[in-house]
């Protein structure tokens, strides 16, 4: 259950690399609004998620961008 859950922010975090927007992102990972996605990436991070993103800007992984091409149709 922790693994997947690791996973499971790991990417998050990878998409908020992407520069998709927050509101897909949360859709995305099952949240029913972006407020949602935002108090659960708070509490999960220690940060909401623009200040994340702000701080980590780096090259999405070669796996998340492959499952984001997937989902966006590519």
């Amino acid at each position: 259950h922790l693994s997947i859950r690791r996973q499971r922010q790991m990417c998050i975090r990878d998409r908020l690399q992407s520069g998709l927007h927050l509101t897909e992102i949360a859709y995305m990972h099952g949240f029913c609004d972006q407020s949602h996605f935002n108090r659960a990436f708070h509490a999960a991070n220690g940060l909401s998620p623009q200040e994340w993103r702000k701080l980590n800007k780096q090259p999405v992984s070669k796996e998340c961008a492959a499952v984001l091409a997937r989902m966006m149709g590519r």
